[in-house]
């Protein structure tokens, strides 16, 4: 996964204590790319809506892997 800026390093600063959006976006596709290459195919159904509401904050390379997962999904519920 390619390195991004910390985009809640200001939690910090305010007192709170959750990861940051960069951090949970990190874990969730590291646990997406465990479970795929283990082709645990529910828990990705499970984990590629978990990440996929951080669309927008997510890097190009996170967004096209979550991309070509929801495809092979996709693909396996078809057949």
């Amino acid at each position: 996964m390619v390195d991004t800026p910390d985009l809640g390093s200001g939690d910090a600063s305010r007192g709170g204590s959750s990861p940051s959006i960069r951090t949970k976006i990190t874990e969730r596709m590291d646990m997406l790319q465990h479970f795929f290459e283990a082709e645990d195919y529910d828990t990705c159904e499970e984990l590629v809506l978990s990440v996929s509401k951080f669309f927008r904050a997510m890097s190009e390379e996170d967004r096209d892997y979550l991309q070509a997962v929801q495809s092979v999904l996709d693909d396996r519920k078809n057949t």
